[in-house]
């Protein structure tokens, strides 16, 4: 498992972005399911990462496009 940091941009953020975000981060596991919690360049009270490749928690990014909606998650 790699153990440089993940890159990822630290955009501004205003108060309550930051209030909201830090709250987010400050409750988010060490672990997701098998991916262990990575360091990041940039933002570490607003960014987090996980494994290799790293699935990335960002607040203050752009929204990702909508997923089309599935009765139940995997099928």
């Amino acid at each position: 498992m790699p153990t440089a940091p993940v890159a990822v941009p630290a955009p501004s953020l205003n108060a309550r972005q930051t209030t909201v975000c830090r709250a987010l981060l400050s409750q988010l596991p060490d672990r997701l399911q098998d991916l262990p919690r990575r360091d990041v360049t940039a933002g570490h009270e607003q960014n987090a990462a996980y494994g290799d490749p790293a699935v990335t928690v960002a607040c203050g990014a752009a929204p990702v496009p909508s997923l089309p909606r599935r009765r139940r998650c995997g099928r």
